[in-house]
């Protein structure tokens, strides 16, 4: 069994990861989704899901808000709309980091799942 990635058991079977899990939201109604190849003892090849963490999304949504922030200041002027925006944005992501939510979480692919856990594992 190939498992240069390493390996992880689901429903008691034990496969070995052929790639590093990659994320993709294409037909998850906009979730995202880690995946990965994996096999079995006998080379059978597999597909494995994991979904993202709650911790892992709000991360990743405090860190969309911070870089549309920026990227609305950057400009040189702006109109009523991006004004208004702008105090939306501040205010989500005061609100967002007074709970404690850290935008750095989301920079790490190892907090992204339950890694040990995943939720879906299909044959290829």
């Amino acid at each position: 069994m190939a498992n240069n990635f390493g390996t992880v058991e689901f429903n008691g079977m034990e496969l070995g990861l052929t790639q590093e899990a990659y994320v993709d939201n294409y037909g998850t109604d906009g979730e995202v989704r880690y995946y990965a190849n994996v096999v079995d003892a006998d080379n059978n090849e597999y597909k494995v899901t994991w979904k993202t963490s709650g911790e892992f999304d709000k991360s990743s949504e405090l860190y969309s808000l911070v870089e549309e922030l920026k990227n609305l200041t950057s400009q040189k002027s702006f109109d009523d709309g991006e004004i208004n925006r702008m105090s939306e944005l501040e205010e989500e992501i005061e609100t967002m980091e007074s709970e404690g939510i850290s935008s750095n979480y989301c920079e790490d692919g190892a907090n992204a799942c339950d890694w040990e856990n995943p939720i879906n594992i299909y044959i290829v």
